[in-house]
């Protein structure tokens, strides 16, 4: 019996050491660690909103990319300080979101903003796009943006990019800042911290990730297994169309209330304001798999979609055209393992909002 036991698992060793050096050989690995920080990017501002730190650099490594980011003197992701005040016989367009929209996983000539701009450039269009993507950022926080911004830039157009989880991120906000005063106590000036530091640890990937192990690379190369993994996955019902939950319902009405705030303020502006939704990898992996599925995969999108027709908003869903995309091309549009958009993907967002937005750009 024990013989047979240390046969069957020489056997296993054996054929397991066998396929690896086959996969090595002939689908080659990245196998460099992640290495960089991006907690060094970050500070904490006026009532503990967290804050891209000014001239911060990194340089990021993950077995998929390897990145450099630079924050200018103005809190942006971008190598040039922009011109304070309206600019003449210049269009400029102020971009609101995430990561999804700072970049992450791009060097700054393959962020989809700085590509946009290059697009209207080459149409003979003097147009700037200003990137204020800040990475963990939902829409309340990405509203405080927009009051800090506004009027330092006073920009001709106002772009909010949207994805499945900013509600999340603004129920995460409100709980941490609600009813948070300059006379914080010294103990509650240390939760503060923590929680900033918390929240870090969520967003900077710092963890060491070694090795690309075989099921890693099953997960991040086929997509049916990558989907069937993710669907027990504590997100997944935030990604579905009959998601039902109070912290839902409350988290929606954050964003929703935060949007509108936008609206009305830029309104009373006489700037326009056009709110676009970011498909994440997995929507776009399920709507090449399920195509009868792809008009009802997220109730987040849908409720915003409803929601940006009462208010007379310009909404629009990229994810049927991401799905076009990848079938047509046969290539993914996001980083297997990250998630985000990787530099074909940003060009494809580009080109998306270049033609979308052509005819409202002077």
């Amino acid at each position: 019996m024990v013989k047979d036991i240390l046969i069957i698992g020489l056997i296993t060793l054996v054929s397991l050491t066998l396929g690896e050096g086959t996969l090595r050989l002939f689908w080659r690995q990245d196998l460099r660690v992640i290495k960089g920080e991006m907690s060094s990017m970050f500070e904490l501002g006026p009532q503990g909103l967290k804050r891209l730190k000014p001239g911060a650099e990194l340089h990021f490594v993950s077995p998929e990319f390897d990145v450099k980011y630079r924050i200018n003197s103005q809190r942006l992701r971008s190598n040039r300080s922009y011109e304070v005040g309206k600019l003449r016989g210049t269009y400029r367009i102020l971009v609101l979101g995430d990561s999804f929209t700072f970049g992450a996983g791009c060097n700054y000539a393959d962020t989809w903003p700085h590509l946009l701009e290059e697009k209207f450039v080459s149409r003979g269009l003097k147009v700037e796009v200003i990137n204020a993507g800040v990475p963990g950022y939902g829409t309340l926080e990405e509203w405080e943006r927009l009051k800090e911004l506004y009027n330092i830039f006073k920009p001709d157009l106002v772009l909010l990019t949207v994805i499945y989880n900013d509600p999340m991120d603004d129920l995460r906000f409100q709980a941490e800042h609600k009813e948070r005063t300059q006379k914080d106590s010294i103990e509650s000036l240390n939760q503060r911290h923590n929680s900033f530091k918390s929240w870090l640890q969520q967003v900077s990937y710092e963890q060491p990730l070694h090795l690309l192990t075989f099921f890693k690379r099953a997960i991040g190369s086929f997509d049916r297994i990558y989907e069937w993994l993710y669907r027990v996955t504590p997100q997944m019902p935030w990604l579905s169309n009959n998601y039902e939950s109070p912290d839902y319902d409350k988290s929606m009405e954050i964003t929703r209330n935060a949007i509108t705030q936008m609206a009305l303020y830029l309104g009373k502006n006489h700037t326009p304001f056009r709110l676009y939704f970011i498909p994440t990898l997995l929507p776009v992996v399920q709507g090449v798999l399920h195509p009868e599925q792809i008009a009802n995969y997220s109730r987040v999108s849908n409720d915003l979609s409803i929601f940006a027709k009462v208010l007379g908003l310009s909404y629009k869903d990229l994810t049927p055209l991401f799905v076009e995309q990848v079938r047509a091309r046969g290539q993914h549009l996001h980083f297997r393992l990250d998630g985000h958009p990787n530099p074909l993907g940003t060009e494809y967002l580009a080109k998306i909002l270049s033609d979308d937005l052509a005819g409202s750009v002077p």
